[in-house]
C-alpha cells in the first residue's frame, strides 16, 4: 500500500514540475542604419508574428533596437515580419525563426533602411515602327542611329516628353545609358532597364538592341546590387509604350494605266502614322500623284504635288496624322502621267483594305475597279 502511495506522489510531483516550467527568454535586437550607412536614431520597429498575428514594438536607444520575448511568443518555424522606419526611410522584410535561434534565445538583425522609391518620370510614349533616332556618345563623340522601337528609343521618347536628359557611352561597343535626369552611374551602381516586369525575365541585351512591342512597359531603374529590381529600386522611370506602323502599302500594280481621279476608302488593320504618299509609276514614266485628300473619322488632310523636282515621286503632308486600326477613311487621289493600277474593286493588303468607289480617267470615262498603287508612310527621324 505504501508503494502505491509513493508512486502516485512521484507522478503528481513530475506533472507539477512540467506545468510550472518557465518559458525561455527570446530577444530580438540589432542596429538600424540608413541606405547610406549612417546610424538612424530613434527608429520605429514593428515586429509581427504572422503565425499568431501578435504584434510588438521594439524599444530603441539611439540606433539600437531591442525586443524581449520568450518561447511562448515565438516558436521555431514562425514567420516574423519586420516593418522598420526612420530618418525618412523604411524597409519591410520577413524572417523564419530557426530552432537554433530558439535554443540560443537570440535573434540579431541589423537593418539597412531603404530610401522611398523616387519616380523620376511616368507616362506614355508613341514609337513609330521603321523609324530611327540619333544619339551621341559623350565619351567618343560618335553618333549612333538607333531604331525607335527599342528600349533605348522608349527612353529617348520619354526624355523628350518629360523634358529630362540622358547620356550614353559607347565604351563597350554600343550605346549604354550612363545617366538619366543628371543622375550618373557610380562604379557598379547605375541604370538598368526591364521590360514588362515582373511578368518577363530581365533582358540580356543592350537597350539599343531590345525591340519593344505595342503595350510594353519599359522600366528604367537604379541598380545598386545584383538583387535590385524595379520593385526595390530607389529610382525608377515607368514608360508605357504604344507602337504605330509607319506605312500602308498596296505594293506595285500593273498596266493598263492612265491619269485620272480616284475615289474610295482605306481601312488599315494596324494604327499607322503618315506624312507622305508614294505613287508607284509605270516603268519609264513619271507616274505620280498631283493631289490627295484623306478624310473621315476625325481626319481631314490634303497635300499637293510640287512638280518634277527633288522628291517628286512622293507627295508630303504638312504634318503627320494617324490612321487608326479598323477605322474606314475616304480618299481622293488625282494622278498624273501613268501610275501603276490595281484592276479590282477591293484590294486586301498586308496592311488592310483599299477599295475603289469610282475612277474617272483623263478622257472622262468612269470605272469602278481601278485602284492606284500607292504607299502611305512616315519618313524621318522621330527626334
Amino acid at each position: 500500500m505504501k508503494r502505491i502511495v509513493i508512486s502516485a506522489m512521484l507522478v503528481a510531483v513530475m506533472c507539477t514540475v512540467a506545468v510550472a516550467m518557465p518559458y525561455s527568454p527570446f530577444m530580438i535586437c540589432g542596429w538600424i542604419t540608413t541606405d547610406g550607412g549612417e546610424p538612424c536614431n530613434n527608429p520605429v520597429v514593428q515586429i509581427t508574428n504572422a503565425n499568431t498575428s501578435m504584434i510588438w514594438y521594439a524599444t530603441s536607444s539611439s540606433s539600437y533596437y531591442q525586443l524581449m520575448l520568450d518561447s511562448g511568443n515565438v516558436s521555431a518555424g514562425d514567420l516574423l515580419r519586420f516593418n522598420v522606419s526612420g530618418c525618412g526611410q523604411a524597409r519591410t522584410f520577413e524572417h523564419t525563426v530557426t530552432q537554433e535561434e530558439i535554443n540560443n534565445g537570440l535573434l540579431v538583425f541589423n537593418v539597412s533602411l531603404e530610401a522611398p522609391q523616387e519616380v523620376i518620370w511616368q507616362g506614355n510614349v508613341t514609337l513609330i515602327n521603321g523609324t530611327t533616332f540619333s544619339v551621341t556618345a559623350h565619351n567618343s563623340g560618335n553618333e549612333w542611329v538607333v531604331n525607335s522601337t527599342t528600349a533605348l528609343g522608349a527612353l529617348a521618347a520619354a526624355a523628350e516628353a518629360g523634358k529630362f536628359n540622358y547620356t550614353v557611352t559607347d565604351e563597350w561597343g554600343a550605346p549604354f545609358v550612363d545617366s538619366i535626369a543628371d543622375i550618373h552611374n557610380e562604379g557598379w551602381n547605375g541604370w538598368m532597364y526591364w521590360v514588362n516586369y515582373p511578368d518577363e525575365d530581365m533582358p540580356m541585351v543592350s537597350a539599343s538592341n531590345y525591340t519593344v512591342e505595342d503595350s510594353d512597359v519599359v522600366i528604367w531603374y537604379w541598380s545598386s546590387s545584383m538583387n535590385t529590381t524595379p520593385a526595390n529600386s530607389t529610382r525608377v522611370l515607368i514608360i508605357n509604350v504604344t507602337v504605330f506602323q509607319n506605312d500602308f502599302d498596296t505594293t506595285g500594280g500593273t498596266y493598263p494605266s492612265i491619269a485620272g481621279t480616284h475615289n474610295g476608302t482605306i481601312k488599315p488593320n494596324r494604327t499607322t502614322i503618315v506624312n507622305k504618299l508614294y505613287t508607284y509609276p509605270c516603268a519609264g514614266t513619271g507616274g505620280h500623284t498631283e493631289y490627295v485628300r484623306i478624310w473621315g473619322n476625325g481626319v481631314d488632310v490634303n497635300a499637293t504635288w510640287t512638280g518634277y523636282n527633288g522628291d517628286w515621286h512622293n507627295i508630303t503632308f504638312d504634318k503627320p496624322f494617324k490612321l487608326y486600326a479598323g477605322t474606314t477613311y475616304n480618299y481622293t487621289i488625282r494622278t498624273g502621267s501613268y501610275p501603276q493600277i490595281w484592276h479590282t474593286r477591293a484590294l486586301p493588303t498586308g496592311d488592310g483594305w483599299i477599295n475603289c468607289t469610282s475612277f474617272v480617267d483623263a478622257n472622262g470615262y468612269s470605272h469602278n475597279n481601278w485602284i492606284p498603287a500607292i504607299r502611305l508612310f512616315y519618313e524621318g527621324q522621330v527626334f
